[in-house]
């Protein structure tokens, strides 16, 4: 019989605390097996991504095939406190809500977005932004703030619906 084990505490400040105890310790550690945070090893996301699509793309059979860029970026930007289960469960989250063949950012959940999200007239700043540049990512942010909703999103922005179905062509 083998034991597989894992914690998210130091085992080895807990033996020191007497909060652990040392023999068992020594007994389960057999082979070490040290496996850093997601947010550590963000290189492993996008195969995860892809791996969790898969899963519960069958699951659901609603031929979701992909992430798009942006939704991408707003994951590989996100300190995952809750590590590969709490990304599986993102993605499986958006894949029910997803309504395309790839994840977008609006299938993502705000909280999400929001911590990744900056303040707009910075990154403008440091990215040297046009003024039509800066126009798209408001747009953008605007429609991911108000979960795709095109109606929400030309109210808030002072647009008419069809003025932003335009603006949405150019981008």
């Amino acid at each position: 019989m083998r034991i597989v084990s894992t914690s998210n505490r130091d085992i080895k400040s807990l033996i020191q605390d007497g909060r652990f105890r040392e023999d068992l310790f020594y007994r389960l550690k057999v082979i070490d097996i040290e496996l850093p945070p997601l947010r550590e090893r963000r290189e492993d996301i996008p195969l995860l991504i892809q791996h969790f699509i898969s899963k519960f793309d069958q699951d659901s059979k609603k031929n979701v095939s992909g992430i798009s860029g942006d939704a991408l970026r707003i994951l590989l930007n996100y300190s995952w406190p809750g590590n590969v289960r709490e990304l599986e469960n993102v993605i499986q989250r958006a894949i029910t809500l997803s309504q395309h063949e790839e994840i977008l950012p609006e299938d993502l959940p705000n909280t999400l977005v929001e911590e990744v999200g900056e303040n707009i007239i910075e990154k403008g700043l440091n990215e040297k932004y046009t003024v039509e540049q800066l126009e798209k990512e408001y747009i953008k942010r605007v429609l991911i703030e108000v979960g795709g909703n095109k109606s929400k999103a030309a109210e808030i922005l002072g647009l008419d619906r069809k003025t932003l179905y335009r603006k949405l062509q150019e981008i």
